[in-house]
């Protein structure tokens, strides 16, 4: 049984957009791709920490997913109804997926395996799936009122969905995008344990586990801080169920390490937990009410936004090299910044670009515009 030695370092954070919702980690290149909900904009951060770019997207992104063998991320934008897709070669939007008449569009997971991206839809209670091939939407399946988070387990081509209203958790079978009603996971049962609302999900491919974080009944029904384990390996058989934070809403996994982590909104701390354990390690402080987590194996870095102070913490883990300093040693790659233009309004309305960076202006209203 592996045990946990290695002392995360944390590096100063990197400053990103307003309310920064989640962190997507490509791990060929390294890079950073950081939904800014109030920006409406996701930032662009290379390996060495630079901010190198900031991508026009739609109103109030939230949840992101990143394909690494397609070289493409998809954002949730919760008030557009639809999906930004980015092409992470050039960094720069390569078109979006409407999801009407279906709205609320909130966490976003990836097969790789099948190219299939499921996004959940928070307002209507459904799944919506999208082929990665083309990006156009397959169907939609309903799974519970509430559907929040999502996870992949691509061993068994299932994708599991929290439903925040019904108190269960949904899974759906991805080679007939239906849902698996006897396997569904009920916690609406104050007499059972587990009991409560779940909110984040991820899973760990490589045991087998499904992580939930998990919100008390009333008065507490909005403040997840506990977390359950379940092994759905084979069945769903529930291992563990761990005390944590205030406001524990975003959760991550280091298959390679053995480890997986949790956010506390309302502690703005990171607990690291042995995966074979289920034992917590380390609790380490972040920014500002954080929430998304990102983890590069390759690396041994662990990314967390803040959205309570618009920054990412870094943290290593894993034996790495300890980073203690967020100034990079190199020269940031020039990327293509885009603003778009509504009218007279502008998204960012203000940005500051690195030396080379190719400025790219996207006129989405009805006026006229020139550059001078």
């Amino acid at each position: 049984t592996p045990t946990y030695t290695p002392t995360p370092t944390a590096v100063i954070p990197i400053p990103v957009g307003l309310e920064p919702k989640g962190v997507a980690v490509d791990p060929g290149t390294g890079y950073l791709y950081v939904p800014n909900r109030d920006s409406n904009t996701v930032s662009v951060i290379n390996s060495g920490h630079y901010v190198v770019g900031t991508i026009p997207v739609g109103t109030r992104p939230f949840g992101s997913a990143l394909n690494p063998n397609t070289h493409k991320l998809y954002v949730a934008n919760y008030d557009s109804n639809s999906v930004s897709v980015i092409d992470t070669n050039s960094n720069t939007l390569f078109r979006t997926i409407s999801l009407s008449p279906y709205g609320g569009p909130s966490h976003v997971a990836i097969n790789v395996n099948t190219n299939r991206i499921y996004v959940t839809l928070h307002a209507d209670g459904r799944l919506a799936i999208i082929r990665g091939d083309n990006d156009t939407v397959l169907t939609t399946v309903e799974t519970g009122a509430g559907a929040f988070g999502v996870a992949v387990y691509p061993a068994a081509n299932k994708i599991y969905v929290s439903n925040r209203d019904t108190k269960e958790i949904s899974v759906i079978d991805g080679a007939t995008n239906s849902k698996l009603w006897g396997e569904t996971i009920y916690l609406s049962n104050p007499d059972n344990t587990p009991y409560g609302s779940p909110y984040a999900l991820a899973i760990n491919g490589v045991l087998g586990r499904l992580y939930v974080t998990l919100a008390s009944d009333a008065p507490n029904f909005a403040d997840p801080n506990r977390l359950v384990v379940y092994d759905i390996s084979h069945s769903h058989n529930w291992l563990a169920t761990l005390n944590v934070g205030s406001l524990s809403e975003g959760l991550g996994v280091n298959e390679a390490a053995g480890r997986f982590y949790v956010s506390s909104g309302g502690d703005d701390t990171l607990t690291m937990v042995d995966a074979y354990s289920n034992l917590p390690g380390l609790t380490l402080f972040t920014g500002r009410r954080p929430l998304g987590i990102g983890a590069n194996a390759a690396t041994g870095r662990v990314y967390v936004a803040n959205r309570g102070d618009g920054t990412v913490s870094v943290f290593t883990d894993g034996g790495a090299v300890p980073v203690t300093t967020a100034t990079p040693t190199a020269t940031p790659t020039p990327l293509v910044q885009q603003v778009s233009i509504t009218d007279a309004g502008f998204t960012p309305p203000l940005i500051t670009v690195a030396p080379g960076t190719t400025v790219q202006w996207i006129n989405n209203g009805s006026l006229t515009h020139s550059v001078t």
